[in-house]
């Protein structure tokens, strides 16, 4: 019995049992554990888009010239008027009367000037006597000109086509010289106004396309024809000016909207929102593998957002990207990634 007890004693000295140390299995299974989608570059338009807002191509104060009554207006507020055609048109009073005064006066004067011509051809006129007679002429010839020139500001002409926007004045009223008859407003081209950001002025151009995004629809025939080239000093933006055919005119003065033009393609990443971090400084960053399986941090800037996501530049041409448990490691720290099932392309 006694030499029974001692050799069981004794077999824990000469077969001991399995350590306490952990496998390397059981060190892998202590790694935490990422999901990680393999990502390629892509080309990718950036889109900018600002709040804008439609505007009259131009907007004029028709007024008056000279002093009278007003004695007709052939086009009512809010009616469309064509290039010459008549706005606000005054009495005449003795205007005409003078006009046909002074052309029988520069008549007389042409006919006293090609007489006097003719004698000095024959030597009984002297040379002062034709020079008053040019002189004559000369004066005649002014006047007539005033007297025209009156009786044609008689009638006030639309300068370009659009619409009487206002009209202060009535049939009867007394009109003083420079006072407005009618405000007339262009509508087609439209001007679409917006204000862009300095990173982003650079990057749009002359003669560029563009969409204006209303609440009635997209306006897809904008092109883009003023960019600033100074900021306004209180916003510290730049003015970005579009046109587009309104001869239809679906569009009125005064409608806001987004004014989006897309800028020269470039390489970028498309990753979901959801992987979007914040460094110390404020920057965003992601999270992708390298060196194996250590866990990396990468500054990145945001050129848009996607319908699946958002694109961004500063990752490397292929890039392996944390998208589960981001929040649970460090730069540095080596993790246990598991592959998510590669995506299609998106867009």
């Amino acid at each position: 019995m006694a030499v029974v007890i001692f050799l069981w004693l004794s077999s824990a000295v000469w077969w001991p049992e399995d350590s306490d140390q952990p496998s390397s299995e059981t060190q892998g299974a202590q790694l935490t554990q990422v999901e990680v989608t393999r990502l390629v570059e892509q080309s990718y338009q950036p889109l900018i888009s600002v709040q804008a807002k439609t505007k009259a191509n131009r907007e004029v104060d028709i007024r008056a010239e000279l002093s009278g009554q007003v004695l007709s207006l052939p086009v009512k507020r809010g009616g469309l008027v064509g290039t010459g055609e008549t706005i606000c048109e005054l009495d005449p009073q003795d205007r005409l009367a003078a006009n046909a005064s002074a052309r029988a006066a520069l008549a007389r004067s042409e006919l006293e000037y090609i007489g006097a011509l003719s004698l000095k051809q024959k030597g009984v006129q002297s040379e002062l006597a034709i020079a008053r007679s040019l002189a004559n002429l000369e004066a005649a010839k002014a006047h007539q000109e005033k007297t025209e020139y009156r009786v044609k500001k008689l009638r006030m002409l639309a300068p370009f086509s659009g619409v009487i926007e206002d009209r202060p004045l009535e049939i009867g009223d007394y009109a003083q010289v420079g006072q407005i008859c009618a405000t007339i407003v262009e509508l087609d081209p439209m001007l679409i106004i917006g204000q862009v950001s300095a990173a982003d002025i650079t990057k749009l151009s002359l003669g560029q396309r563009a969409d204006f995004i209303h609440s009635e629809g997209i306006i897809d025939n904008v092109v883009i024809t003023y960019l600033a080239s100074t900021t306004d000093p209180v916003t510290q933006t730049y003015r970005v000016e579009a046109q587009f055919k309104n001869s239809s005119g679906i569009l009125r003065a005064g409608i806001a909207g987004t004014l989006a033009a897309e800028t020269r393609a470039v390489r970028a990443h498309l990753i979901p929102a959801s992987v979007l971090l914040l460094d110390d400084n404020g920057n965003m960053m992601v999270k992708i593998l390298s060196n194996g399986n250590q866990i990396q941090n990468m500054t990145v800037e945001q050129l848009g957002v996607g319908e699946n996501g958002i694109w961004v530049q500063g990752l490397p041409e292929r890039a392996d990207l944390i998208t589960m448990g981001q929040n649970y490691v460090t730069a540095g720290e080596n993790v246990s990634p598991v592959f998510a099932t590669p995506a299609k392309k998106l867009k």
